[in-house]
């Protein structure tokens, strides 16, 4: 049996290799350029990111963003100790990366501070905008000396004295630290007080608190009303208003209007 070989290049028109499609050739091309096109896109990209942290790490410790000035304004009662001490903690940090919000948490921590607004300013430094709360009553604890509170119930100071010109709250109360919240009837009696219209005020000499939270307010030049508890303020409040206003103020004697849509004045000889 004899074999022959094939020459090479058998099995094709002549000898010659396969071609290929020029469109596909093309297809083929277009693709190895596109994929190089994303590989720069991306490598521009990454470079960009990495120029702008830098730039921001540079920015954050470069002492021309180092905070300066701190401005303060609204300040009337709140400790100057305690808000110089925040203001330095402020002073050098960059105004780049402070954070404005934890510090106007520090500035609201302090006892006469309600609401602080801090912002940024240009050249580097922080305003501050402080909302205070304001004293609205008193009363006596058992360290002899009076807690001054605000409409929501926080202890605001303590004095030695009687503040004669906040409403006081008639016996002995918690002996509550600057800052901290007085308990519950505390806070019932700071709300109805802020409730008082002016013409009201002007008459109350002192608010009284039992041990269940009711409220006895005691008139000027004679007179108590019954409140009742811190419920219902606006509708006790009018008919005090009402009924007072048609008596001799030193003809009153006592006005219940724990139900307030039934009160009940009584009155003595002037």
């Amino acid at each position: 049996m004899t074999v022959t070989e094939a020459p090479p290049g058998a099995g094709t028109a002549g000898g010659e290799r396969p071609r290929i499609d020029p469109r596909l050739r093309a297809r083929r091309i277009a693709v190895k350029r596109q994929e190089g096109r994303r590989r720069l896109r991306w490598a521009v990209v990454l470079g960009v990111l990495v120029a702008l942290a830098a730039a921001v790490v540079f920015l954050a410790r470069s002492p021309l963003l180092a905070i300066d000035d701190v401005t303060v304004s609204g300040v009337v009662y709140a400790d100057a100790g305690a808000i110089d001490e925040v203001v330095d903690d402020a002073v050098g940090e960059s105004l780049l990366t402070i954070d404005t919000g934890a510090l106007a948490e520090r500035f609201e921590a302090i006892p006469w501070v309600k609401r602080a607004e801090v912002r940024r300013a240009w050249p580097p430094g922080i305003v501050v905008d402080l909302s205070e709360r304001r004293p609205l009553a008193a009363y006596y604890a058992p360290d002899r000396r009076y807690r001054v509170i605000d409409s929501d119930g926080v202890v605001l100071a303590t004095v030695d004295g009687n503040p004669i010109d906040l409403v006081g709250i008639g016996g002995i109360g918690p002996a509550v630290a600057p800052g901290d919240t007085v308990p519950e009837a505390y806070r019932g009696a700071a709300a109805v007080i802020a409730a008082f219209p002016d013409e009201l005020r002007a008459r109350v000499a002192a608010v009284g608190l039992d041990d269940d939270g009711n409220l006895t307010l005691a008139l000027a030049p004679a007179g108590e009303v019954l409140l009742g508890p811190p419920d219902e303020v606006r509708a006790k409040l009018v008919a005090v208003l009402t009924l007072l206003r048609g008596v001799d103020p030193a003809s009153v004697g006592r006005l219940d209007v724990r139900v307030p849509d039934k009160p009940v004045l009584t009155t003595t000889p002037s």
